[in-house]
């Protein structure tokens, strides 16, 4: 990467002061405030934070298919990255550009010393842009806040600017919405892999309770799980996005979480469950997942039904499994791509879908026998919650209603009795 030294180029009269002064949410090292003065500064001194959560995610893609990213060529890496954010949302990147190219850039970025953007990527790829359609010949600026005290490269530095980082994007300052994906990994990855933070800390500065931290920390475990179940590599966290799977995987985490994570035949049932997800992502149909994948979640796992269910789907996984480690998979593309080309893989998909079925309907009978059990039990409890203090209290004709609603109720009971018996 190219050496930049931004405060020596603030010296030398190359970056100016811009018209903003804000307030930083963290103290300096030392205790005291930032002064909050922006600069402009030209975009050809700053690169990409590879340490940010969205942009980590991205690049995982991009290393599956393409290897890994050349740090060194400052250029070739400013734009494959610049590139991945652009392809993440292209309708809000264009709004953006128009807006920032209307009224110039109204949210300042944060900057490292050595030009590390630190916040405000999406805003910074839009100057980017511009800047390569602009017919001026002078720079394009991003406006930022340099932070010229840290160093991304020191420990105690990481944990101090992902700090910043969460404050920023989730208090007033510059909060955007963050993909359920990208949260989950970015917790994940802050918390259980580079040890930055407890998760105690982390949801304090993301404004999270603790037990939507635990869910998120759950979830991602489900998404490394389900990467290794497809042959992908475990940080390629994009395919789960490009898949769509945040919101099966939530609806996992209370099983996962309960007994799955920690059971002997955690692979077993995972498998079971990944099966049918590929057998759902194939079809992107997300009604047949409310109505096929929920009722697997909720009233097959963790029932009685539970151990046949996955031995019944041992064979579709089973070869699922093998089709899929031929090769490693790089994206959603190539995955289908593997899948549909495989009369055995084909095979499987419907096999699953038909064990998944079989079971959804074994569930619902079994509700439905449970069900006037259930019935009785609530009419019990609520003849139960009768204040018979208040029987004194009635008129004659309240008296009368209520000996006639108890004497139907005892006949309806004797009926049933006597069809039980």
């Amino acid at each position: 990467m190219n050496e930049v030294d931004i405060k020596e180029l603030i010296k030398n009269g190359d970056i100016k002061e811009g018209a903003q002064k804000i307030k930083v949410p963290i103290p300096k090292v030392n205790g005291s405030a930032y002064d909050g003065q922006t600069y402009m500064i030209p975009i050809k001194y700053l690169h990409y934070n590879d340490q940010n959560g969205r942009i980590g995610t991205a690049i995982s893609e991009y290393e599956a298919k393409n290897g890994s990213i050349n740090e060194q060529d400052f250029e070739a890496y400013n734009d494959a990255i610049e590139k991945m954010i652009v392809e993440d949302d292209k309708a809000k990147m264009a709004i953006l550009k128009t807006d920032i190219g209307k009224k110039g850039q109204e949210i300042p970025g944060y900057v490292l010393n050595d030009g590390r953007v630190i916040d405000g990527n999406r805003r910074f790829t839009a100057c980017r842009l511009l800047a390569k359609e602009s017919t001026l010949e002078r720079d394009q600026y991003f406006e930022a806040v340099i932070i010229d005290d840290l160093d991304a490269n020191r420990i105690d530095d990481k944990k101090i600017l992902k700090e910043l980082e969460l404050r920023i994007q989730f208090g007033r300052l510059s909060r955007e919405d963050y993909d359920p994906i990208d949260r989950a990994i970015d917790v994940y990855k802050t918390v259980k892999v580079d040890h930055l933070m407890t998760n105690a800390a982390y949801g304090r500065y993301a404004n999270m309770k603790s037990g939507e931290v635990d869910k998120k920390l759950y979830e991602a475990e489900l998404v490394v799980e389900f990467l290794k179940y497809v042959n992908a590599d475990p940080q390629n966290y994009a395919l789960a996005k490009q898949m769509s799977l945040d919101g099966p995987l939530q609806e996992l985490v209370p099983q996962y979480k309960k007994y799955i994570r920690e059971s002997p035949q955690k692979n077993d049932i995972l498998s079971a469950v990944f099966a049918k997800l590929l057998q759902l992502r194939t079809k992107s149909a997300d009604k047949d997942f409310k109505q096929e994948f929920r009722p697997i979640v909720k009233n097959v796992l963790l029932s009685n039904l539970e151990q046949g269910f996955v031995s019944d789907m041992t064979a579709s996984s089973d070869v699922l499994v093998d089709t899929l480690a031929k090769t490693p998979t790089t994206d959603v593309t190539d995955l289908y791509k593997k899948i549909n080309s495989s009369e055995e893989a084909v095979s499987a998909i419907s096999a699953a879908k038909t064990v998944t079925d079989k079971y959804v309907r074994k569930a619902a009978d079994a509700a439905d026998k449970k069900r006037p059990i259930k019935l009785a039990d609530d009419a019990l409890s609520k003849l139960d919650n009768i204040d018979r203090v208040v029987f004194g209290a009635l008129s004659a004709s309240e008296k009368a209603k209520l000996l006639n609603c108890l004497t139907i109720i005892g006949d309806t009971i004797s009926d049933m009795k006597q069809e039980l018996e």
